[in-house]
């Protein structure tokens, strides 16, 4: 019962999410703020402590990892370490190239009354509506 009240506020929370991101538009539901200086280094370090004790990877890791280590390929620590580095470099790299992909794409969605803003809230609304009706469906059972 407790599982089904929760699922149900869940999909009631989307879609509430999902009616703001589509009146985002509107001039009342804009909320205008000065950004504030940060330095990079700042923000490296937030982003690598957040991403050092995300729970999830951690439980990722934990169910995971222990498929690809072989006992006979030597220490399991020494594997667990080269695994993971292997992991963070082509992370790095990929995270890497979508940063300095949408740098170049940020003035052209970044502009004054571009089609973009317009499209990705409507489809991130979209989105958030079809994810409450699957969880509607999951307690009807379809």
């Amino acid at each position: 019962m407790a599982y089904e009240l929760l699922k149900m506020a869940g999909s009631v929370y989307l879609l509430w999410l999902a009616w703001l991101v589509w009146r985002a538009g509107s001039a009342k539901a804009q909320m205008v703020c000065e950004l504030v200086p940060v330095r990079a280094w700042a923000l490296f370090y937030v982003g690598f402590f957040i991403n050092l004790f995300n729970i999830k990877a951690m439980l990722f890791y934990l169910v995971q990892l222990p498929q690809f280590l072989k006992i006979d390929h030597g220490g399991l620590l020494a594997q667990s370490i080269h695994l993971g580095t292997v992991q963070m470099a082509i992370g790095g790299v990929v995270i890497g190239m979508l940063v300095c992909g949408l740098a170049r794409l940020e003035p052209l969605l970044a502009s004054q009354g571009s089609i973009w803003r317009g499209a990705s809230r409507y489809a991130m609304s979209s989105v958030l509506v079809v994810l409450a009706a699957r969880l509607l469906m999951l307690r009807i059972g379809l």
